[in-house]
């Protein structure tokens, strides 16, 4: 079979009224999975401060700065909504804490692969979400698939190997790994970088990890904007929305002003019709030197002020050791879990499964069950 990127590997009739990559959109908006995103960590644990990002939140807001770089870079706006939509779809409960310690627990299992929230979104779109009786999951097009697999970035081997969900699909859906990812998901992987790295700095600054006065003396080029704000208003949280705005709209504007000679995105000219040479081997969407290190200091700031701050560091452990606990709880007691789940629990498969019911979950039905079975079971608290 020749797949072309709008292709699907079932078979669907055409929609009268959308695109392919709308449907892509629209099914990924209408999923299970993304609807569980609302109540993921996004830096906060379970955050009872309505105001701070979740991790839907977060991909509502990357969505948002992809489609303007599309409109930019004159891309197929609804694949990369359709991508930045998808990429933390595979995220599991505490966030990247979570995620670590799902991979030490399956690893302990003799699971080699362990969990990646990468592979967990792809097997949410291939294989988890169920939107029809004739296929698992939602049937994506080979154009969302393969920019999922390589986001922004070519995949590249670990120990002389792809890993297997990865060369599995690249098989199956003719997918090469290695080569530059299309322009759609380079834009949502830069996208998502954008987005992170300066709503997290709003919600650090909203709640007191950090004050104004750590965040000049470590970040110099915002100081003038920020003093330029202040003397027009004294509403702390208005000044903190017009920072980032100032911030978001100053890097996709670099990134606008950076472009160079592009040809048009692979969605729109199948790659098979793009003579090999004028296929770009390196990143088109990239900002200029002094944004890159500008965007790399406000990383390194918010890593050693917010993300190691030691009270999010704490809710990462107790995280993590509800999450370890509930887990060792369901593999031995396979028959409490829910029956979508039990019924997939079979000897050679049970750690994934397990891995699987507990990554779907949210922050605060986790900590509800953990504390629930604990007390059931005479467990020591966590």
């Amino acid at each position: 079979m020749n797949f072309a990127p709008d292709a699907r590997l079932y078979n669907e009739s055409d929609d009268r009224f959308r695109t392919p990559y709308q449907r892509d959109r629209d099914r990924i908006i209408h999923s299970r999975y993304f609807r569980c995103l609302k109540h993921k960590t996004q830096v906060f644990v379970a955050p009872q401060n309505d105001h701070y990002r979740t991790r839907l939140t977060h991909t509502i807001e990357v969505a948002q700065i992809a489609r303007t770089l599309a409109v930019i870079f004159d891309v197929d706006e609804n694949l990369t909504e359709a991508l930045a939509l998808a990429h933390d779809l595979g995220h599991p409960p505490f966030g990247h804490s979570g995620e670590q310690a799902l991979d030490e627990i399956l690893r302990a299992y003799g699971h080699d692969n362990g969990f990646d929230h990468n592979i967990q979104t792809l097997r949410v779109l291939t294989l988890l979400e169920k939107r029809s009786p004739d296929y698992q999951g939602l049937n994506p097009t080979k154009a969302l698939l393969e920019g999922t697999l390589k986001h922004s970035f070519p995949l590249k081997k670990i120990n002389g190997n792809f890993r297997d969900y990865e060369a599995k699909l690249a098989q199956t859906y003719q997918i090469d790994l290695t080569a530059t990812p299309m322009l759609e998901a380079q834009i949502a992987g830069i996208a998502d970088d954008i987005a992170y790295n300066h709503h997290d700095m709003d919600d650090g600054l909203r709640a007191g990890i950090f004050d104004e006065q750590q965040m000049q003396q470590a970040l110099p080029f915002i100081v003038k904007d920020w003093q330029d704000i202040k003397k027009r208003t004294d509403d702390d949280s208005l000044r903190y929305h017009m920072l980032v705005g100032r911030l978001i709209n100053a890097a996709v504007s670099d990134l606008a002003d950076n472009k160079g000679p592009t040809i048009k995105a692979t969605t729109k000219i199948p790659r098979e019709k793009i003579p090999r040479e004028k296929i770009p081997r390196e990143k088109i969407i990239a900002f200029s030197d002094q944004m890159q290190n500008k965007q790399k200091m406000q990383k390194k700031f918010l890593f050693e002020n917010m993300y190691r701050h030691p009270d999010i560091s704490r809710k990462n452990q107790e995280g993590q050791e509800m999450l370890k606990f509930l887990f060792k709880y369901f593999m031995a007691n396979p028959e409490n879990l829910p029956d979508l789940w039990r019924k997939k629990f079979v000897e050679k498969t049970s750690a994934r499964v397990v891995a699987d019911y507990i990554s779907y979950m949210g922050d605060a039905a986790l900590v509800k069950m953990t504390k629930t079975l604990q007390t059931e079971t005479g467990a020591a608290d966590v």
